[in-house]
């Protein structure tokens, strides 16, 4: 269980809390951009990722569960083993 936490602070969290720092730490202290963050541009875009991501989910199931299912219940035989 070590391992994996350990993968993630070093390859995920780090990078993330470093450019977090990085970017919104202004001389020492906290320096959110709150117009940045609830202009209007942000709103469209935060819109579209979940639009995106909501149709995405969709097809994926649609693709995928009735294909899941055929092969839950398909035989294969092994050609040529003898």
């Amino acid at each position: 269980m070590a391992v994996p936490i350990a993968f993630l602070a070093l390859f995920f969290a780090w990078p993330l809390v470093a450019i977090l720092r990085r970017s919104l730490v202004v001389d020492g202290r906290l320096d959110v951009p709150w117009g940045v963050v609830t202009g209007g541009l942000t709103r469209q875009v935060l819109w579209f990722t979940l639009w995106q991501a909501t149709v995405s989910t969709a097809l994926t199931l649609a693709a995928g569960l009735p294909l899941a299912w055929a092969l839950c219940f398909a035989t294969f035989a092994a050609v040529g083993v003898d």
